[in-house]
């Protein structure tokens, strides 16, 4: 995910965008996809929602993109307080310390993902040469 988003960044940059006689060269069926599906998926808007259900249904393993990991882990830190209100006993606030939970596990379960069926075919490609 983390080149997807990298790629895709840089493809929609004003800057690539106008390349004029660049993208002339890039087929109409490419350039529709490009704007239908992988331009959306990487869009920022309402916090990345579509970039998360996309990894949601991915199998692992994967690089989780960072920008959205550390996001996440700065919200879930000062957004939350450490320790509930005094009015709660000062008692410790276990709701930030899942949240912060459920992100490594996020992070965890895309990298224990075998690479076995890769192995195999890199192996296949290599005694092809």
């Amino acid at each position: 995910l983390y080149s997807f988003m990298a790629v895709c960044t840089a493809l929609d940059s004003l800057n690539v965008q106008k390349l004029k006689v660049a993208w002339e060269f890039v087929s109409k069926s490419n350039h529709r996809k490009f704007h239908s599906f992988l331009a959306p998926l990487c869009s920022a808007g309402s916090n990345y929602k579509k970039l998360r259900d996309y990894c949601s249904k991915i199998k692992p393993p994967g690089i989780p993109f960072l920008g959205i990991i550390l996001k996440d882990i700065t919200f879930a830190n000062d957004g939350n307080r450490d320790r509930l209100s005094k009015q709660h006993d000062s008692q410790i606030n276990f709701r930030k310390y899942q949240r912060l939970y459920r992100i490594c596990q996020t992070i965890n379960t895309l990298q224990n993902g075998s690479y076995s069926k890769l192995d195999l075919h890199c192996n296949y490609l290599m005694v092809g040469m």
